[in-house]
């Protein structure tokens, strides 16, 4: 797959590549591609309860609130975090996965604020 783009774009790309850490602009382009195409299908997705909706906006809200403060996890200590999880979900020790259950743990904790 080729990707035009014009001068302007390749320089913005370049430096939010570098501000987020990526050591290439082809590697942090390739990571929002491939997170756009794991996202559900418009016909995937089925309409929230108002209820569902308000908790979505309400996480929505507080991680605003937590990025606005410089609080976030980096992105390879979350992946790390998540790839455990998925390695437990997995285990032979862990038993069969439960139908209909998610495959990510859910906290209330606050992210401790990111070292620049």
């Amino acid at each position: 797959m080729e990707i035009s783009l014009t001068p302007l774009e390749q320089t913005r790309l370049a430096s939010m590549a570098t501000q987020a850490g990526f050591d290439s602009v082809d590697r942090f382009v390739a990571e929002h591609v491939a997170a756009l195409a794991c996202e559900p299908l418009p016909e995937e997705i089925g309409r929230l309860s108002p209820e569902a909706l308000r908790e979505s906006l309400a996480m929505c809200d507080l991680g605003m609130r937590q990025a606005q403060h410089g609080l976030a996890i980096p992105v390879d200590e979350s992946r790390q975090a998540v790839a455990g999880r998925l390695e437990r979900l997995e285990s032979p020790t862990s038993g069969p996965p439960i139908a209909g259950a998610s495959r990510t743990e859910r906290t209330d904790e606050e992210p401790r604020e990111q070292s620049r």
